[in-house]
């Protein structure tokens, strides 16, 4: 499980080159229908506030009022329980970029992301790093945890054992136990008998598959010869671990 805070606004002039031309026609539009954050930001539009002034506040409005259920506080957690929030906002004039992701305990995330592109050089923080910079900016850090977000995590977590996941290739079986997970041992899992091999896509021991070679052609006037098999490739190295 994870979650995002996403309400996607555009902004834009339609006919004139200029704001300042009488033909221009301002437009704001989300890609679902919230109605209340539409209306918020034609309400900046229409008493000549910018386009960013649009996005962010009409955004606000979404984050405040949880619109369906997955922008701002009390999304969807993430396997910890934890909801966590995304925003960008990009500026059309210039291209520039201002992004959060992983923002944790903050729920402006949306006027986070505009002090990111505002205030420094970045275009994108995360995580932890992103909410020490939203605190730097004023901004308040308390839960974003609700009940109807406990209550989403512990049924995934317990009624529905941890299901669905995007783990794979660890141990325990991702597909019916929850974590923690780790890497299997070198090879894949380890297997109860010499009679079994690990399956690394499945995390389970089955039994060996026995090459066949392919079919030898034979040609007219020459005999047929058995294909040479390809010597194995060697163990890719593992990485070097920083000190």
């Amino acid at each position: 499980m994870y979650a995002t805070s996403v309400a996607i606004f555009i902004v834009c002039f339609l006919t004139g080159t200029a704001r300042s031309d009488p033909r221009n026609v301002p437009m704001a539009i989300t890609t679902w229908t919230f109605k209340n954050a539409t209306l918020r930001a034609w309400d900046v539009l229409s008493n000549n506030g910018s386009a960013l002034d649009a996005i962010e506040q009409g955004v606000a409005v979404c984050e405040c009022e949880q619109c369906d259920g997955t922008v701002g506080y009390g999304g969807s957690p993430d396997e910890d329980g934890e909801t966590t929030l995304d925003a960008l906002i990009m500026n059309g004039k210039t291209m520039n970029v201002g992004a959060v992701g992983g923002l944790r305990r903050v729920k402006n995330a949306i006027s986070v992301a505009r002090h990111v592109l505002e205030h420094t050089r970045h275009s994108f923080l995360v995580g932890d790093q992103a909410t020490e910079f939203a605190v730097q900016m004023g901004f308040h850090e308390e839960s974003l945890t609700t009940p109807d977000s406990k209550k989403m995590w512990m049924e995934w977590h317990n009624a529905k054992n941890c299901q669905p996941n995007f783990w794979f290739n660890v141990l325990p079986d991702p597909l019916k136990h929850c974590g923690p997970y780790s890497i299997p041992p070198k090879g894949g899992p380890v297997c109860p008998s010499t009679t079994c091999m690990p399956d690394t896509t499945t995390s389970t021991c089955q039994p060996p598959k026995v090459p066949v070679p392919p079919p030898c052609p034979a040609k007219k006037g020459f005999p047929c010869r058995a294909r040479r098999r390809a010597a194995p490739r060697p163990a890719r190295p593992a990485p070097p671990r920083c000190p």
